[in-house]
């Protein structure tokens, strides 16, 4: 082979990254987004005196004098592929600047070289690297890492120099530390081109590519997940599209809003039928607080328009609570709605007429609520109930009448004790219970005008006034027989049942005709005693004792209560007229 070039095209081989393509989205001036696919095709060639000490590659990949040796051309060919922003092949010229470091982040360069004019067909380009600055001797001997810029812009993400492609052709390698054109190499280190590989990790078969032990890492280092993302400050973490050839397809990401206090991760939803990669619903996890010793919160929204969300459509704060339109809810299920919406609506099967049911800690219904009674009765209905026994029902729809809405409060047994009706086909409506008890006053009333159209000073006697019918008067005389009652309220006692047709507007005089008021009275007939009987006085609105038995027929007004012994005062009386 002396004398004799042998070309081997090795794909990754030498050059080998951690991924098969590096996508770097930073804008050129007519380059976007390099798709790195390296290809090395290093030359071997017998060696001549020299050329061994002379080599850049470490004395352990060099045959020793008592078998034939390949040496490796210090030339290394490079490979790849440049789309413009679009997303199309380049097709041109471009100037590519290669530097080589001991480290993936930081310097010096070890080494550098500049290809100033490159033809790129359909975005392919090849360079022999080492053709312009000759590799040292004893280069590769370590860890190395090659940066590349395009066209002066800034240096796109290192790779690392993992393997060399060594290795003789051969159809089956099995266990050789590089294998890269055997039909199988299911234990090579490297087996770029092998139809089926597999080093433990990572399993090619075809265009199938899978993991089964370890971990992989996207931006970091993986330490203890499966898979483990870092996006940056500025990438989203996860990219997904599908139906189209753009990004303007994006069906899903993943990203952060920062890190520390009160930053989210945010889930977004996209379709490229909506105009754009634009998206139209998100889940968002927010960190309440200092990091993450508050807690945090979850909130989902969807956008009426693709990227215009209304926020805090549902939100679950730490505190176990759910709000609906407020990202504060003060209860366990808070519901804010809008100007002119529905806060809530529940609906339900024809069947069921919108039935929902609240149950007590036993299990038993002691709320029940029916948007529709019944088939016939499409009215409202509600039972409230004690360990599921029904104690008060409402129904917006009497079912007896069919018009008008329908009470009942039952006793122990069921039995209504109480109903209130709201219209029993009169249009008129009625209460019906076998006692009524009235805590708030002790004096039956009704309202009647009075002269001047404005109400009487409570505790006046008045009487029937002559002039106009229908209208009530201060009393002026003694023993008049057109007596009708007092005002009732004075001493703070309030009337306790209210009669009237409902014509008598609210500033009418509440005459007390039944039960215990204060009465104004005065003493000009001798001084008052418990059980005196009471009749209209000289003194306007007051009245006194009635010692007079014939006049007194006709003009009494009640008994006494309490004393008067002089002079004017409250006397409680037990209205009775006779």
């Amino acid at each position: 082979m002396n004398g004799c070039l042998v070309s081997l095209s090795i794909l990754s081989s030498f050059l080998r990254i951690q991924r098969s393509e590096v996508v770097v989205m930073r804008p050129l001036r007519r380059l976007a987004p390099l798709a790195l696919l390296l290809v090395a095709v290093p030359s071997f060639a017998t060696p001549t005196p020299g050329d061994a000490e002379n080599s850049p590659f470490p004395a352990e990949s060099r045959a020793d004098d008592r078998v034939p040796v390949l040496f490796v051309a210090p030339n290394i060919p490079f490979q790849g592929l440049l789309r413009d922003t679009g997303g199309n092949p380049v097709t041109g010229t471009v100037k590519l600047h290669f530097q080589m470091y001991d480290d993936p982040i930081n310097v010096p360069v070890i080494w550098s070289e500049t290809h100033a004019t490159v033809d790129v067909d359909e975005g392919l380009f090849r360079v022999e690297l080492g053709s312009i600055t000759p590799f040292p001797a004893g280069l590769f001997n370590g860890d190395r890492w090659l940066g590349i810029s395009v066209e002066g812009e800034p240096e796109l993400p290192r790779v690392q120099f993992l393997s060399a492609p060594f290795a003789l052709q051969a159809g089956d390698a099995d266990h050789a530390a590089t294998a890269d054109f055997a039909t199988e190499a299911n234990h090579a280190l490297t087996a770029d081109v092998a139809t089926t590989s597999d080093d433990g990790d990572w399993i090619q078969n075809g265009s199938d590519l899978h993991h089964l032990n370890g971990r992989v890492g996207i931006g970091r280092i993986p330490t203890t997940g499966k898979l483990e993302i870092d996006g940056g400050s500025t990438e989203p973490w996860i990219l997904a599209q599908g139906g189209g050839s753009t990004f303007t397809q994006i069906g899903m990401r993943l990203y952060d809003t920062g890190i520390g206090a009160n930053n989210e991760n945010v889930l977004e939803f996209a379709h490229g039928g909506n105009g754009g990669a634009a998206p139209i619903a998100r889940l968002v996890s927010k960190n309440e607080g200092s990091f993450s010793l508050n807690g945090g919160s979850l909130r989902l929204e969807a956008a009426s328009a693709p990227g215009a969300f209304n926020t805090n459509q549902l939100v679950l704060t730490r505190a176990m609570r759910i709000g609906v339109g407020t990202a504060t809810p003060a209860q366990l299920l808070d519901v804010a709605g809008t100007t002119g919406t529905q806060h809530l609506r529940i609906t339900g099967p024809s069947t069921s007429w919108g039935t929902q049911v609240i149950e007590s800690t036993s299990g038993a219904t002691n709320v029940e609520v029916r948007g529709q009674f019944s088939s016939t009765n499409t009215g409202a209905w509600m039972s409230l109930r004690d360990n599921g026994s029904e104690r008060i029902s409402f129904a917006a729809r009497n079912g007896d009448t069919n018009i008008g809405g329908l009470i009942d409060v039952k006793n122990g047994s069921a039995i209504p004790t109480v109903r209130i009706v709201g219209d029993t086909g009169t249009g008129k409506g009625r209460i019906t219970t076998p006692v009524i008890e009235i805590t708030g006053g002790a004096d039956l009333v009704e309202p009647f005008p009075t002269a001047g159209d404005r109400p009487l000073e409570p505790g006046t006697v008045v009487c029937i006034d002559p002039a106009r019918p229908g209208h009530l008067e201060a009393s002026r005389r003694a023993y008049d027989r057109r007596v009708a009652g007092v005002v009732s309220g004075a001493g703070g006692l309030a009337p306790g049942i209210r009669m009237g047709d409902g014509d008598v507007n609210d500033d009418a005089t509440l005459l007390a005709m039944v039960g215990r008021v204060w009465v104004k009275c005065t003493a000009e007939n001798g001084p008052i005693a418990p059980g005196d009987l009471l009749t209209t006085s000289g003194r306007t609105g007051h009245a006194m004792r009635a010692d007079d038995t014939r006049r007194s027929a006709g003009a009494a007004l009640g008994k006494a209560m309490s004393a008067l012994d002089e002079g004017e005062g409250l006397v409680m009386v037990l209205v009775n007229l006779q």
